[in-house]
């Protein structure tokens, strides 16, 4: 839209596809997207008519997940103002704020919605990104300790605690000791190899090249590596899937192409 991007996939295709058959779906993929987005954008036009907490906080999880962050950060904050201690509200607004870049805001929010539900290990995870954003590496690390001790099997959770560890190895080259920089270099590698082991998508090529810089300690390549093995947010697999249904049975589908449901379901 005027040159600017709304929105990004990626298009896996197998090996050997030929260039009309990339084109073909390339074109396919676009008109779903397109059609996907205006129909999310057609369903928020009928929520801003008559809103609730609730269909704000949903529509903000599906707009999160599009990558459209302030349009998120927008129905959370209207959410908010409806309801002061709604915790989800509370939560994703945090991480809409992270995720623009307002990283003070992001924790406070976060710490709020944390006193409302410390027993969440997503919110001890997303406190930690936050932190980890502003190399406060002490604090990101212990909240995402805390969320592994809350769900041991979270990936994404032990896959940014190795990058911390990177963090700490950028931060004090030169002044570690040597048996330091040895066990901060093997805790990201066994955190981030037991990341992968829980969910196989961590296993990729960005993951790989992160844990080779680490070997040659090129520490300001492997971390900036390891941030990007992984989206900075993934929501629970379907639930911007579920929370459109949802909205759309409780506000009407007139006028929303519900073609977008098999594109949607298959990504």
């Amino acid at each position: 839209m005027g040159g600017r991007t709304l929105s990004k996939k990626v298009l896996e295709l197998p090996e050997g596809t030929d260039s009309e058959t990339t084109l073909q779906k390339f074109r396919d993929f676009h008109r779903g997207r397109a059609v996907e987005l205006e129909a999310i954008f057609k369903l928020g036009r009928k929520i801003d008519e008559k809103p609730t907490v609730d269909a704000y906080t949903k529509l903000g999880v599906i707009l999160l997940a599009n990558g459209f962050h302030d349009d998120a950060r927008a129905r959370f904050q209207r959410s908010i103002e409806m309801d002061p201690g709604h915790m989800a509200a509370l939560k994703n607004f945090g991480i809409a704020l992270s995720l623009l870049g307002d990283h003070a805001g992001a924790v406070a929010a976060l710490h709020r919605a944390q006193e409302m539900g410390p027993g969440f290990a997503d919110l001890y995870y997303h406190l930690g990104n936050a932190h980890l954003d502003r190399m406060e590496l002490d604090e990101a690390t212990q909240n995402y300790l805390q969320a592994l001790q809350i769900n041991p099997r979270y990936a994404d959770a032990r896959l940014r605690l190795a990058s911390a560890c990177v963090g700490y190895l950028l931060r004090g080259k030169g002044d570690l000791p040597d048996f330091k920089i040895r066990e901060l270099e093997e805790r990201a590698i066994a955190e981030s190899d037991t990341a992968a082991q829980l969910n196989p998508k961590i296993r990729n090529r960005t993951l790989l090249m992160a844990q080779d810089s680490l070997k040659l300690k090129r520490y300001d390549e492997a971390y900036k590596q390891f941030l990007e093995v992984r989206p900075r947010y993934a929501p629970r697999v379907g639930d911007e899937v579920v929370f459109f249904f949802t909205l759309t049975l409780l506000y009407g589908s007139e006028g929303i192409d519900l073609a977008m449901t098999e594109t949607t379901s298959k990504n």
